[in-house]
């Protein structure tokens, strides 16, 4: 959970006061910390909890004199945990290969996402078991004879929901390198590619509710993501040369044309597939990853190499 928060109370006498209280048994389990002092008017600490199956890093707190005889507290989230990957052994295990195409890569995508949703819940806990231990700091120092009047009857505020633009790059990232380390030959093996199953991967690999190919007026979206603060568009396109590349930003600006009057759209997401040896979509595009502006609107390009190289027989032996 973000927040900051102002006290009325010296900083030495808060910092002394968070390092004797913050140690200790929280709800969530032993917390531990490291302090670091940044400068004299201000220490850092990185929270982590130890227990049976830890769950490490809870965030950290910021502390900093903010004027004589007052103070900030600033907490930041847990980092995302990565999701973990299948070994090629799990993965050969699984015999993906006995079944046609499409069944093929709906067991695939069944299979992978398991994998993000372990670690979509792993943060959950971890800021579930970070508010606790606020909560569990707020008390001590609201009992505290040095904290009491500037902590007592204060509670942290509720927690922020997490970032939906943020939580889909960080999908995104992993997405992108599933693919192009473990899933691209699944999405060539049987000829071109084809845009359905790379979309059909991205569907199943988001872990909010998605709807493919939403009518809109002009068009068609190829996943739109409905959540309580907006939605998510993502279009997925092969790359077959610079027109479907322009055709594929064309269909992001329909929607932002005709669906977006309420402005609800948080973000819009363009992932293209390169199947070219040459890497011919980096080259026009000029990075793996950038930004450009469809109709105004700031548009994230990410582009999934299709054709990576293959290990040198020579750099193995």
């Amino acid at each position: 959970m973000h927040f900051e928060l102002l006290a009325d109370i010296d900083f030495d006498i808060l910092d002394a006061a968070v390092n004797e209280c913050l140690p200790g048994y929280a709800p969530a389990g032993w917390v531990e910390f490291t302090r670091r002092e940044l400068t004299p008017a201000s220490t850092l600490y990185e929270m982590y909890l130890l227990r049976e199956g830890d769950l490490g890093d809870l965030g950290q707190l910021f502390i900093r004199k903010a004027a004589p005889s007052k103070s900030i507290m600033y907490f930041t989230d847990p980092k995302r945990p990565l999701a973990s990957r299948p070994s090629q052994e799990e993965w050969n295990d699984q015999h993906f290969a006995q079944y046609p195409r499409e069944e093929r890569f709906r067991r695939q995508l069944d299979f992978l996402a398991k994998f993000q949703k372990e670690a979509d819940d792993l943060h959950e806990r971890r800021r579930e078991h970070q508010r606790n231990i606020i909560l569990a700091l707020f008390s001590r120092l609201s009992n505290d004879s040095a904290t009491e009047q500037a902590f007592s009857g204060r509670q942290p505020p509720d927690p922020t929901p997490r970032d939906p633009v943020e939580d889909a790059r960080v999908h995104l990232e992993e997405f992108v390198s599933l693919i192009e380390r473990q899933l691209h030959t699944d999405l060539t093996e049987d000829g071109p590619p084809q845009e359905k199953f790379l979309r059909g991967y991205l569907q199943a690999f988001l872990p909010s509710r998605s709807y493919r190919e939403v009518p809109v007026r002009g068009g068609r979206s190829d996943i739109l993501v409905h959540l309580p603060q907006g939605r998510l568009l993502f279009e997925t396109k092969i790359w077959r040369g610079e027109s479907s590349y322009n055709g594929g930003l064309a269909e992001i600006s329909e929607y932002i044309h005709g669906e977006n009057s309420d402005r609800g759209l948080l973000a819009a997401f363009y992932l293209l597939g390169d199947p070219t040896p040459s890497h011919s979509a980096t080259k026009h595009i000029g990075a793996k990853r950038t930004l450009v502006r469809v109709a105004g609107f700031p548009t994230e390009v990410y582009i999934i190499d299709l054709s990576p190289p293959t290990p040198s027989a020579k750099g193995s032996a």
